[in-house]
């Protein structure tokens, strides 16, 4: 079980001061070894191989800060209110470095990695101060080019969104043009898992800005992108969130989705055809969607345009609905 799904604060207040000191001290004393590193390169005629080691090291650096970063959204999400002295001396000497624009795409990583879980374990009403700060950050490199620098931000948007309640309205517009934007990135030479992976993270961003903040946004126009890219894959947990959120806004309004002529029925059945009976849904899921549908049956307008809509579907899909409905 990992520490951060232990529920409360399980550290004395010295305990963790003591562990703050050393992560402190990890991260001073990475920087240090970075330092020495890229200064024997700089002052020394270095063999390819040598010079190859050495930046693999700084890389390896790297890497222990982004590790480091996951422990600190641990204790942020089991000590909240306890860490605040850390959140704020994290933000005095270590984000504003490593966001620079001149640093590595790793430390920007790392740096966005900390926002994220401040915002997401700490809210709002804890960093009151820190919180357009954070949200800057998140809105400027949600449009980077290197995906797992993009995918921290968007992430971290969409979690935003849910935590921001009502200073969301203030920079709603921003961050949706940084999600459309992001959206529009092309693939680069990052693997294609990665780039699906960054891209459902966009899509999960509008979702849970459509949960959160309908009536502050163009309705419309988000949930036209939203559903025009769902049903989600490859990431199974934004996917499972984001497949039950379409169930309850259906539940909510339906005319929102379907449309006051229905003219979305077909869209959604398709949705709901493709991700039924995957590890893309779930028992919970699938009993809003037994519930929604099952009810249209029940209305001769619903009816008549859920058979239509079904009926254009594949046979699998169209298999899929009956044994959903039949359960």
């Amino acid at each position: 079980m990992g520490i951060n799904t232990i529920g409360g604060p399980y550290m004395t207040p010295e305990e963790l001061n003591e562990t703050k000191e050393k992560i402190v001290r990890l991260l001073k004393e990475s920087d240090e070894r970075k330092l020495e590193n890229n200064e024997y390169l700089t002052e020394n005629e270095v063999e390819d191989e040598d010079k190859d080691i050495l930046q693999e090291d700084s890389s390896q650096e790297e890497i222990l800060h982004v590790a480091i970063a996951e422990l600190c959204g641990a204790l942020f999400a089991t000590h909240r209110e306890m860490t605040l002295p850390f959140v704020h001396q994290l933000y005095e000497n270590v984000l504003a470095r490593v966001l620079a624009p001149d640093q590595s795409d790793r430390l920007k990583q790392f740096g966005l990695f900390l926002i994220d879980d401040m915002i997401e374990h700490l809210g709002i009403e804890l960093i009151p101060d820190l919180w357009p700060h954070l949200s800057e950050a998140l809105i400027r490199y949600a449009t980077h080019p290197t995906v797992y620098v993009r995918l921290s931000a968007v992430y971290g948007i969409g979690v935003l969104a849910l935590r921001s309640k009502e200073a969301f309205a203030e920079i709603s517009q921003q961050c949706l043009k940084a999600l459309y934007e992001a959206l529009d990135t092309p693939k680069g030479e990052e693997e294609l898992k990665a780039y699906i992976h960054c891209r459902a993270n966009v899509i999960a961003a509008f979702g849970k800005i459509i949960r959160s903040h309908p009536e502050k946004i163009d309705i419309n126009k988000v949930l036209d992108t939203w559903l025009s890219n769902l049903p989600l894959s490859k990431d199974k947990k934004e996917a499972l969130e984001q497949h039950e959120l379409l169930c309850e806004i259906i539940i909510a309004d339906s005319t929102l989705v379907f449309g006051s002529q229905l003219e979305n029925l077909p869209r959604i059945a398709n949705i709901f055809g493709t991700l039924l009976e995957t590890k893309y849904s779930n028992a919970e899921i699938e009993k809003k969607a037994r519930m929604i549908f099952q009810q249209m049956l029940t209305q001769e307008n619903y009816k008549n345009a859920l058979i239509s809509a079904v009926g254009s579907l594949t046979a699998a899909q169209q298999g899929k609905f009956k044994r959903l409905l039949e359960a």
